[in-house]
C-alpha cells in the first residue's frame, strides 16, 4: 500500500483548509502543475473522505482548516521512543502488530487516514483524512493480565483533552469517549504474547476533531471536538503530543499498579452512571440486561443494578452499552 500522498497534493490540501477559494490557475501557478492536475488532486482529496467546495469561476476551498502531522514537532516536544507519522494506512493497529518487533514501549504510528481501521467487535472505524487524531502505541506489559487496560486509556485520553480545557468529554463503558451523548472516539487494545515471556500490547484510538461528509454517514452517532469547543482551535499536533504524554504515564502507572486504583478516577468520568440502560449482544441485538448502571467494579466490569434492587457485573465482551 502507499502510505503517502504526492507532495503537491499535501501542499494543495494546505493551501485549501486557510478558507478561501483558490482557483485552478491560482493553484496552478502556486505548485507549478497544470489546472487538470489539481483537479486530479482534488478529487483524491474527496475520495479521501473530505469536503471541498466546488463553485464556478471561484474554485475550490476547505470548509475546515486541515492540520497536517508534523512528526518533527510530536518527536522533539515527546522525546523518547519513535512516534512514525503516515498519510495513509490500512489500520495503525494492525500495522503496529505485524511488526512488534520494530518496536520499542512507547512506540507510536499516527496516520491522516486509515483505509481499514477497525473499532471494537471488528466494526469499521470512518477516519476522513486530516479530521481525527488516529493513533496506535505499542507497550511490553510484564504479565498477560491487562483486564481494564483499555478502560484505563479511555482514562489517559479525557486527561489530555482536560488539558484544552475539554469538559464535556467523559466516558462510556467499556471503551468510548461521548460528548452530548454522540460518540467522540473509540479505543481499541490488543494483546499477542510471545515464547519468550513478552506481552505485548497495541492500544489505538481515533479520535474526532472536525466534521467530515464520510463521518456524518456512520451509523454512530458521532461528534467532533471543534463542535463542543465553542469555536476555539484545538491544534491536532498539539493534542497527539499530549496523548502520548498521557498514554506514556497511564502504560507505566497500569504495568505497575493494575487497574483497581483507576476505578474511582473512571467512575467520576461515566457520563451514564445512574442512569437506565441497556446491555445488548452486538451480534444477535438481545438485551443480556437492563437496569440503572453503577459505575464499574475493580476489575473493570460494569455493574447494573436490576429491578430488584441487585447489582450483577458483567465484563467487556461483544456486548453495547444503550440508553
Amino acid at each position: 500500500m502507499k502510505r503517502h500522498l504526492h507532495p503537491r497534493c499535501k501542499r494543495l490540501l494546505e493551501l485549501l483548509s486557510d478558507g478561501s477559494f483558490h482557483t485552478g490557475t491560482e493553484l496552478g501557478a502556486i505548485l507549478e502543475t497544470s489546472r487538470t492536475t489539481i483537479s486530479k488532486y482534488v478529487r483524491q482529496i474527496q475520495n479521501l473522505g473530505l469536503d471541498v467546495y466546488v463553485v464556478k469561476g471561484k474554485g475550490y476551498s476547505l470548509p475546515n482548516t486541515v492540520e497536517l502531522l508534523d512528526e518533527k514537532r510530536i518527536n522533539d516536544a515527546v522525546g523518547g521512543a519513535q512516534a512514525s507519522c503516515f498519510d495513509i494506512i490500512d489500520s495503525t493497529n494492525s500495522y503496529m502488530m505485524s511488526y512488534l518487533d520494530r518496536f520499542v514501549p512507547g512506540s507510536c504510528v499516527l496516520a491522516e487516514a486509515q483505509t481499514m481501521g477497525i473499532g471494537r467487535g471488528n466494526t469499521t472505524w470512518i477516519s476522513p483524512f486530516g479530521c481525527q487524531v488516529i493513533i496506535s502505541m505499542y507497550w511490553q506489559m510484564k504479565s498477560s493480565v491487562i483486564a481494564g487496560l483499555s478502560l484505563a486509556v479511555g482514562i489517559a485520553t479525557v486527561r489530555a483533552l482536560k488539558k484544552f480545557n475539554v469538559t464535556e468529554a467523559g466516558l462510556k463503558w467499556p471503551n468510548d469517549i461521548y460528548a452530548r451523548n454522540r460518540k467522540m472516539a473509540g479505543i481499541l487494545v490488543e494483546s499477542r504474547s510471545t515464547v519468550y515471556d513478552k506481552f505485548h500490547v497495541v492500544a489505538g484510538t481515533g479520535l474526532n476533531l472536525v466534521p467530515a461528509a464520510n463521518l456524518k454517514s456512520n451509523t454512530v452517532n458521532a461528534i467532533a471536538l471543534n463542535e463542543i469547543t465553542g469555536g476555539a482551535t484545538v491544534s491536532r499536533n498539539d493534542l497527539v503530543i499530549e496523548i502520548i504524554r498521557e498514554y506514556r504515564r497511564m502504560m507505566t502507572e497500569f504495568e505497575s499498579r493494575g487497574f483497581a486504583p483507576l476505578q474511582d478516577e473512571w467512575n467520576a468520568m461515566d457520563l451514564y452512571r445512574g442512569s437506565r440502560i441497556r446491555l445488548v449482544n452486538k451480534i444477535s441485538g438481545e438485551t443480556i440486561a437492563e437496569g440503572i448502571e453503577r459505575g464499574i467494579n475493580r476489575t473493570g466490569c460494569i455493574l447494573i443494578e436490576g429491578s430488584n434492587g441487585r447489582l450483577r457485573d458483567f465484563s467487556i465482551g461483544d456486548v453495547s452499552l444503550q440508553l
